[in-house]
């Protein structure tokens, strides 16, 4: 009969990502070192998707949270991409993940805004060519050096009409 898996590495990778000490390993072995450096303990998983209904069936995701060194904490966002070939849309995608993250993080807070944890994101390709997509959305932007340096750090100009 075969394999009777919808997509065996995309199970691997969830049953891995569900057990805390190998989450704990295989995030640690992928993450930069300038995140893992700075962890105090163990990512432990966040309940939740944020992948949009209608890619579930060649996404899946897992939120982490860890705790940092000097008291404040990170979100670890893992994006399984089972696709066979790169997804010209995951910068944009990530993106809008990473909002939702967020959102959810500081609803109900407003004051959280203000102090959002970083979100490391980690996105685990297993397609049948070499994924040959930017890792930053600033590489998408066709601008020059000056309109590309307006959007570097996503900042914003304010016209304040208030008078004060």
């Amino acid at each position: 009969m075969g394999n009777t898996l919808p997509n065996p590495h995309d199970t691997l990778f969830k049953a891995l990502l569900e057990d805390p000490e190998r989450a704990s390993a295989l995030l640690r072995e992928s993450l930069p070192k300038a995140l893992t450096d700075k962890m105090a303990d163990d990512p432990r998983p966040v309940d939740g998707s944020f992948i949009d209904e209608n890619l579930r069936g060649t996404h899946s995701d897992r939120l982490f949270q860890v705790a940092l060194r000097d008291g404040r904490s990170a979100f670890i966002y893992t994006l399984i991409e089972h696709k066979s070939w790169p997804d010209m849309g995951a910068p944009l995608q990530l993106m809008g993940y990473r909002h939702r993250i967020w959102t959810r993080h500081a609803q109900d807070k407003p004051e959280q805004l203000r102090k959002l944890p970083p979100i490391i994101t980690l996105l685990v390709y297993h397609g049948r060519t070499p994924w040959n997509v930017p890792t930053r959305l600033i590489d998408c932007i066709d601008a020059d050096e000056d309109l590309l340096e307006l959007q570097r750090d996503g900042g914003y100009a304010v016209k304040d009409l208030s008078g004060n």
